[in-house]
């Protein structure tokens, strides 16, 4: 034993050894007695391809909102059920729409809440439609209001039926948006009450709102509602918050906004003239 010690060979693997295995190293050093050779280093266990390595993982269930957190918020002359998600200024907090994504979620001043079940206050009843006159033939390609869940949208006539409704398409929402309306659900546009039906600016002439200057009263900008941008105005600003007004929809859609769902639009004195 002692020639082998004394080659190079030999004591340079053990001092890799001691380096690789320094704790049981140390250990060999604290017992003097115990001889060197005691020391076995064991590898880990290989585990065979033909092995079934079982790998249990958590369940996450879904988490269920209680029914004591549901609110009520309004959105345009229709409730909805919704959780409070946190406070943002005064009398606004962020709420979520039940059953609805994050990208649905929305500003709501205090007064637009209410307990589940509770009664509309009377002055936010909703406002009569102009129902479609008698002798108003429906044509495709027509541009009318149409309701939905007691709201009324901006919509497109895609095909006009015999019996006087139509097939329509919601303005600034795909087709899996389209359905068929009767004629009760349908109007006329009113654009003192709905004002014009807007265009959406291209991507060019969009930028996200800075807070170091943030849209006045007045502008016209590209707001952010659930998946689709709508064109709005700002009406009224409180604090952090910016009251918004959708053109083409009616004033029951107007809406308190944080600047995370504004676009500014560039160049816009033009349009701006054109537009109420």
């Amino acid at each position: 034993m002692a020639p082998a010690l004394r080659s190079p060979a030999s004591v340079a693997s053990l001092c890799l050894v001691s380096l690789a295995f320094a704790p049981l190293a140390l250990r060999a050093q604290s017992q003097p007695d115990e001889p060197a050779s005691a020391v076995i280093v064991q590898a880990p266990p290989v585990v065979l391809p033909t092995q079934t390595v079982v790998v249990v993982q958590p369940v996450v269930q879904t988490q269920q909102v209680p029914a004591a957190n549901t609110l009520q918020i309004r959105w345009s002359t229709s409730w909805y059920p919704a959780v409070r998600l946190r406070a943002v200024w005064g009398p606004y907090a962020l709420y979520r729409f039940v059953g609805y994504g994050a990208e649905w979620d929305t500003v709501v001043h205090e007064r637009d809440v209410r307990a589940a079940g509770a009664p509309t206050p009377a002055w936010q009843a909703a406002t009569p439609g102009l129902s479609l006159p008698a002798e108003h033939r429906v044509t495709r390609g027509e541009s009318l209001m149409g309701e939905w869940h007691g709201s009324w949208f901006g919509v497109r006539v895609l095909a006009a039926r015999a019996n006087g409704g139509a097939r329509i398409r919601y303005d600034g929402y795909g087709r899996e948006w389209d359905e068929e309306m009767t004629r009760e659900r349908l109007r006329l546009r009113d654009p003192d009450v709905d004002g014009p039906a807007p265009s959406m600016p291209t991507s060019e002439r969009l930028s996200a709102a800075d807070p170091q200057q943030p849209p006045s009263v007045g502008e016209r900008v590209v707001v952010r509602h659930g998946p689709t941008p709508k064109v709005a105005r700002i009406i009224a600003t409180d604090g952090p918050v910016f009251w918004v007004h959708y053109l083409g929809h009616n004033r029951s859609f107007d809406e308190p906004v944080l600047l995370d769902r504004v676009q500014r639009i560039h160049d816009d004195a033009p349009e701006r003239a054109a537009t109420r």
